[in-house]
């Protein structure tokens, strides 16, 4: 039911996205983009690579990636797309 919900919720913000860009008159694709690979590394990343590798000090560790980059992604992404969407609105009048 959680995976679900996170599935809703990355869906939601994609669209939301897609339409805020079309109501700013900006190109659809980038931003977006950006939202639904942040949602996906931030909500889906941890269960994705939960058997998967970690590498340290370029030795291989078998473990799973730690939680946090995963999350540290998604808010990136996120934050790097607002910026996008923001200079890509104040910028089409040039």
């Amino acid at each position: 039911m959680i995976t679900f919900l996170k599935l809703i919720i990355v869906i939601g913000t994609w669209i939301g996205s897609i339409a805020l860009s079309d109501k700013l008159e900006i190109n659809y694709l980038v931003a977006p983009g950006m939202i639904l690979i942040g949602g996906i590394s931030f909500f889906f990343g941890p269960e994705a690579t939960g058997s998967g590798f970690f590498v340290r000090g370029g030795n291989f560790v078998n473990t799973s990636t730690p939680e946090w980059i995963w999350r540290t992604f998604g808010i990136i992404l996120w934050i790097a797309a607002t910026v996008t969407m923001i200079y890509m609105w104040k910028t089409k009048g040039i």
